[in-house]
């Protein structure tokens, strides 16, 4: 693969602390990479490190063989940042044009993506009047209409329903297909279902790191099955998590679900304790889904 964007041994320090550790990442051309991890573990710094907007404390990054700060390449951006950066006191489509004359590379596609979004009845009406996801499609909106080959998006899905993740994902897909290279950072599980390669990162004591980054494929593949208790209860939890990897249950609707190893077979142990405890409680044994694969590789899983 043809690396587009290249960093090499990156560290950021704000002060005397350490913010990203020794991090090294390629960007191949014309892929979606989803760049995974908790809030505040760092995903945002090492954007702005990829795209010129903080320069590193240590380590390079080139975009094409280039300083991200060289103004050639500049242009070959669209980067969205995560938090709002709409006008509070113009309308949707004033905030549209007024950043999209910001740069060279601004098309009219905003005409057909407000519709897309479902906001066109919206866009008279001043942005201080929108929730926070109207504002979210407005930013996407302005970001999408940029013709660059490079897109990148901080926490793009914050605040968009299902069927607006849907629509964007089916967006991003088709610039992909166009040729373009995505990056994105997200917590949120659902955005591994577009991604070509996920890279995830963690804090360490020395500070944020990327710990593993692979296909979607090859990282669900190594994520231990889960076992879902329905109707828990608190005692059921503390007693069984000795008998998890990573001593750790996470809840999900009302459920409690944790990893287990099939070598140890700690199932019937689980089971036995469900029936001590004479609570209505289902244990069920299943494949790891993104969520799970999301939960393993944040809080459990650890470099051999």
């Amino acid at each position: 693969m043809n690396a587009i964007i290249t960093a090499k041994n990156i560290k950021k320090d704000f002060e005397e602390d350490r913010v990203l550790e020794n991090i090294n990442l390629d960007v191949n051309e014309n892929e979606i990479l989803v760049l995974m991890g908790p809030n505040g573990v760092g995903k945002t710094i090492l954007l702005c490190c990829l795209t010129g907007g903080i320069i590193p404390t240590e380590g390079e990054v080139l975009i094409n063989g280039k300083s991200p700060l060289s103004m050639d390449v500049k242009k070959q951006i669209s980067f969205l940042l995560q938090g709002s950066m709409v006008i509070d006191f113009l309308n949707g489509e004033e905030n549209i044009q007024f950043f999209t004359r910001l740069h060279e590379r601004s098309t009219d596609k905003w005409k057909d993506l407000v519709n897309k979004f479902e906001i066109k009845e919206e866009l008279k009406k001043l942005v201080k009047n929108y929730s926070g996801g109207m504002k979210r499609k407005i930013e996407l909106i302005i970001a999408l209409t940029i013709d660059t080959p490079i897109l990148i998006f901080d926490e793009p899905t914050t605040g968009l329903d299902l069927s607006m993740i849907r629509v964007f994902h089916d967006l991003l897909l088709k610039e992909k297909d166009a040729g373009k290279t995505i990056i994105l950072s997200t917590h949120n599980p659902i955005n591994a279902e577009i991604a070509d390669r996920i890279a995830f990162m963690r804090g360490t004591e020395l500070g944020s790191d990327i710990i593993t980054i692979d296909t979607p494929k090859g990282l669900l593949g190594k994520v231990p099955k889960t076992v879902r208790l329905t109707s828990t209860t608190a005692k059921i939890n503390r007693r069984i998590t000795d008998y998890l990897i990573g001593n750790r249950l996470f809840e999900k609707g009302g459920e409690s679900i944790g990893f287990i190893s099939t070598e140890d077979s700690p199932i019937e142990r689980i089971k036995s304790i469900v029936k001590e405890e004479n609570a209505q409680c289902e244990v069920i044994i299943e494949n790891p889904s993104y969520t799970d694969m999301f939960n393993y590789y944040t809080y459990i899983w650890e470099k051999e």
